[in-house]
């Protein structure tokens, strides 16, 4: 009698890619050129096609300065509105965060 064992590739990348998760941002209230942090989980490594959408509006490239898994540090654009914060990635999208420009 021959078995045949399946093993899912999952099993050996330790995790299963999940949708990001937004924990915080800080700050809430920003004017442009501030920067802010977004921390939770799930973001990937690099920001490849991913990227930060607030007020409606996706970021230039040219406000993101650092990228990883569980941080995003972005330069608050002069444009900037208020409105809800998401980070988008293959993956889907976050539940979003309020942001408030204190310059409006």
């Amino acid at each position: 009698m021959l078995l045949a064992v399946v093993i899912s590739p999952l099993f050996f990348k330790g995790t299963v890619d999940k949708e990001p998760e937004l924990e915080s941002i800080s700050p809430q209230i920003g004017a442009p050129g501030s920067v802010m942090t977004i921390s939770g989980s799930g973001f990937g490594n690099e920001r490849d096609t991913s990227f930060v959408e607030i007020g409606g509006s996706s970021l230039t490239s040219s406000s993101y300065l650092s990228w990883s898994s569980t941080e995003i540090k972005i330069q608050l654009p002069a444009n900037v509105q208020d409105g809800l914060v998401y980070v988008v990635t293959k993956r889907g999208r976050s539940q979003p965060e309020v942001f408030a420009n204190k310059d409006n």
